[in-house]
């Protein structure tokens, strides 16, 4: 059975009825907690022109800059970046009067605009966005907090996608101290930052030092998720890919066998993360003079 699909464009115009404002506010909260996207950005649809409407009228109101800001996450879900943009500018613009410049609330907005101008490659308005957040962090919240960590992540994210890794990888480094001195050494986000770290290093050529992040990265995954879960893949994969770019192909081979045997197990043998498994396991092969053993697996 299709998942439901709501037919909002039969109910009342929400700016005719501020009580119908609120029930499509609540109704599209409880739709995105829920999963179900295509519900909720069928109600945030229908409010997006008189909420945006309603927020250049009003009075600073913190809990409006709320509704903006949720609203911008689903738009976003959907690439709706402009109106996920214009959402926001919004909700900073009411949560920086209504708290003030230097309040968390409007460090976590800040942050949230910067993420929508980093996805859209707009890197220099995101810094600026970054860095103002990450000094209110700095007189808000403990030295150790996780989300002073993921903002210092964020700006590190920043640099690494601009090929700046000279700024990037201290603050990847001051990003993983905290994640594991505050969430411990087995969480999922201190596994991140292990992997990027390792990204940082493998991009630069450095596969001596990206190796002991990827390995310890990748016993942290297989902790929380199982060894066969379908994110172990790419981490086994990540790890296959720095011995074979040192030319370990004996250490590579059994990861890119293990990779492609969890993506065929989850995710079929016709889809795509399947494709390149085999067509990395192929690469290996063909630079062992070993291609023949492959091409049955292709055809």
């Amino acid at each position: 059975m299709g998942a439901l699909i709501l037919n909002v464009s039969c109910r009342p115009n929400p700016v005719e009825n501020s009580a119908i404002v609120e029930e499509y506010f609540d109704q599209c909260f409880a739709a995105f907690e829920a999963g179900n996207y295509d519900a909720a950005f069928q109600y945030a649809q229908v409010l997006y022109e008189p909420i945006i409407a309603v927020a250049r009228e009003a009075d600073p109101d913190a809990n409006l800059a709320f509704k903006l800001s949720y609203l911008n996450g689903v738009f976003a879900q959907k690439n709706e970046s402009q109106k996920a943009i214009a959402l926001t500018r919004l909700a900073l613009n009411h949560v920086e009067n209504a708290l003030g410049p230097n309040h968390e609330g409007t460090a976590t907005v800040l942050n949230r605009l910067a993420v929508l101008y980093h996805a859209n490659a707009n890197y220099v308005e995101a810094e600026t966005l970054y860095k103002r957040a990450l000094s209110i962090s700095e007189q808000t919240l403990e030295p150790y907090h996780p989300d002073y960590a993921m903002r210092i992540n964020n700006l590190a994210m920043l640099y690494y996608r601009q090929g700046n890794y000279a700024k990037a990888e201290p603050l990847f480094k001051r990003a993983f101290s905290i994640r594991e001195k505050t969430l411990g050494p087995d969480h999922p986000h201190t596994a991140a930052s292990l992997n990027n770290l390792a990204f940082l290093y493998y991009d630069q050529g450095n596969y001596v030092e990206a190796e002991p992040f990827i390995k310890r990265a990748l016993i942290i995954s297989e902790k929380t998720l199982g060894p066969d879960h379908p994110d172990i893949a790419m981490n086994v994969n990540n790890l296959a890919m720095v011995y074979y770019s040192q030319g370990n192909y004996a250490g590579a081979e059994p990861l890119f066998k293990r990779a492609l045997s969890i993506n065929e197990k989850n995710l079929g043998p016709s889809h795509p993360g399947t494709a390149m498994s085999i067509n990395n396991l192929a690469m290996l092969y063909r630079e062992q003079v070993r291609w023949p053993r492959t091409l049955d697996r292709l055809q």
